[in-house]
């Protein structure tokens, strides 16, 4: 269902325009970018742990659901959240 991004012609009449460039992995840790990026990556993934963490009791408490009913259903949105991220 995903793409990569179409490539970008560069115009060779502007000055200012900046060739595309692939790092390498020793010259990207060397740029805050990847650190920003690695810190934000981190942050999602534990804040979907917490959701899936605390989703049967919600699901308990807020919907009135079994506790069998509750845990299978995270579960499997869990597990198709997880299928769909590949």
């Amino acid at each position: 269902m995903m793409t990569d991004a179409p490539k970008q012609e560069v115009s060779t009449q502007s000055k200012t325009a900046v060739a595309p460039r692939d790092f390498t992995l020793t010259e990207a840790m060397k740029r805050p970018q990847y650190w920003l990026l690695g810190l934000i990556f981190t942050t999602v993934c534990m804040s979907g742990l917490y959701v899936i963490g605390v989703a049967k009791y919600i699901g308990e408490n807020y919907v009135h659901l079994t506790m069998t009913t509750a845990t299978t259903s995270v579960t499997i949105i869990a597990v198709a959240n997880f299928n769909a991220s590949k």
